[in-house]
């Protein structure tokens, strides 16, 4: 195979110029070697030169040059190049070795309508709105199943182009070998489909299984009372009589806790928070210091197009404990009068209770503590009651 060819296809206002250039933009991150061309301008000109085949003779000499470069893969974007008769000519212009994938953009004729409204500025705006609901239909009539539809409707160009990457297996992997020829495959409405194994589905999804956000394994609770007696003794009854101690001991294990990229490495347009890292050592903790409770070195960022290999929620924050006191007494006064005094302690040994640490790997903190839990809190109330 000399080379890989997509074609991204669609009605005016569907968005391929803006999608191949995010696409290139993408690729170029990821340090693939490819071309782009739009294929509106490799004929554009007045009288129409269709009838010589002028696109495809001048897409013969772009990709003679750029072969002779060192890139194989192209990016070509034109409305009609992923009509069957369209692809297999443009295919044969680059000598006919050639891996192709179609995609057809598609949204609705509203949409296209407003996007041209929006871009065009000069004499071309009616036509080209009135050959756009045109040409949508006789996309969608022509194009065979093997074509794949991409939907710009309510997306970004970012998501969009994401889709378009993974269809065409440049980042994730080598595309496969197809003994078809490609005029073959074309004629037959067959261009390649990019498909996952389902071995590689059901690892992906086990990844996914784990506990919930709020999921702690132990948490132990431990609640007393005690009062103290009346005493007999005037003095001893007045100040001694009827204190109530409570307290509430807490103690719980870590939160559960996954490891995210902080970037957008599998370029499909998710939060990056919910992307994750790969997992690399088996132990993925430091010293459980403050300062290194990860092991920075135990995860690594995820190739280009790929999901991380960490698993979901999978790996445990510090443990806490806390113990909350009271102390009250109802001191009776006359005719139905009482005050009660009370005191309150929160987190009454004023224990350090650490927060959770960086779990985003593209932080400069990553794996570090850098919050904590309230520390002792006092509090006094008093309450008349008549």
């Amino acid at each position: 195979m000399a080379g890989e060819i997509v074609f991204i296809g669609g009605a005016s206002g569907v968005g391929k110029t803006s999608v191949a250039l995010e696409v290139h933009a993408k690729l170029s991150a990821a340090e693939v070697s490819h071309c782009v061309v739009d294929g509106d301008y490799l004929d554009m000109a007045h009288p129409a030169p269709w009838h010589h085949n002028l696109a495809e003779r001048n897409l013969t000499a772009l990709w003679a040059n750029y072969r002779a470069l060192g890139y194989s893969r192209m990016v070509y974007a034109n409305t009609a190049s992923v009509l069957p008769s369209v692809m297999e000519s443009l295919v044969e212009a680059m000598g006919g070795d050639v891996e192709a994938v179609a995609i057809l953009l598609t949204c609705t004729t509203e949409t296209a309508r407003r996007r041209l409204r929006e871009r065009e500025r000069g004499s071309e705006l009616a036509r080209h709105v009135e050959s756009s609901s045109q040409m949508a239909v006789t996309l969608e009539a022509n194009c065979p199943s093997g074509v794949h539809r991409v939907s710009t409707e309510n997306r970004s160009v970012h998501s969009v182009a994401a889709d378009v990457i993974r269809l065409t297996g440049w980042l994730s992997r080598q595309p496969q070998e197809d003994p078809v020829s490609p005029s073959d495959r074309l004629r037959r409405g067959g261009a390649r489909s990019v498909h996952v194994a389902p071995a590689d589905v059901e690892a992906k999804l086990a990844l996914d299984k784990g506990p919930c956000d709020n999921s702690r394994t132990h948490i132990f609770n431990l609640t007393a009372g005690a009062e103290t007696p009346r005493f007999s003794k005037t003095a001893a009854r007045l100040l001694a009589s009827g204190w109530r101690l409570s307290g509430i001991f807490r103690a719980t294990s870590g939160n559960a806790l996954s490891i995210s990229t902080g970037l957008d490495r599998s370029l499909n347009g998710v939060v990056p928070a919910t992307q994750r890292v790969n997992a690399v050592l088996d132990n993925p903790y430091g010293d459980k210091t403050l300062n290194n409770w990860f092991n920075p070195a135990a995860f690594a960022q995820p190739a280009i197009g790929a999901t991380g290999t960490s698993g979901r929620n999978a790996y445990l924050g510090p443990g806490s404990r806390t113990l909350d006191l009271s102390l009250v007494r109802s001191f009776s006064l006359q005719n139905m009068h009482r005050i009660e005094a009370r005191v309150e302690a929160f987190n009454a040994f004023n224990w350090l209770r650490w927060g959770d640490p960086i779990t985003v790997f593209s932080d400069a903190n990553f794996g570090r503590i850098l919050t904590s839990a309230d520390p002792r809190i006092l509090q006094f109330a008093v309450k008349y009651q008549f």
